[in-house]
């Protein structure tokens, strides 16, 4: 599994995910399923299909999300050995790009 800290940076209305942190085990990874979900409101059980076909590179953005918001994350990576998925967490960042304070 990657480090989130390495694959997630959040801003104030985006997410950046740097797939090739995706560790392959020596097998290449030949494309990605990613979906998110906004764990904050009433359609916490609505996922957003990103892409079921995205391809391995250095760089992705999510865009279009809401400041100061809670999402789930759920990366499936696929390749000839199988596919492996993964859940994280994420808040993006206040409008002036700051972290929430409750």
């Amino acid at each position: 599994m990657p480090i989130p800290l390495q694959l997630i940076t959040p801003n104030s209305t985006s997410v950046s995910l740097r797939l090739q942190e995706w560790p392959d085990n020596g097998c290449p990874i030949q494309y990605f399923t990613v979906q998110y979900r906004q764990l904050s409101d009433s359609d916490r059980d609505r996922w957003v299909l990103v892409s079921n076909a995205l391809k391995p590179h250095r760089k992705f953005i999510i865009s279009n999300l809401k400041p100061s918001t809670l999402y789930q994350l759920k990366i499936e990576a696929h390749n000839s050995a199988g596919s492996t998925v993964a859940d994280f967490s994420f808040v993006t960042l206040t409008i002036n790009g700051g972290l929430k304070c409750n």
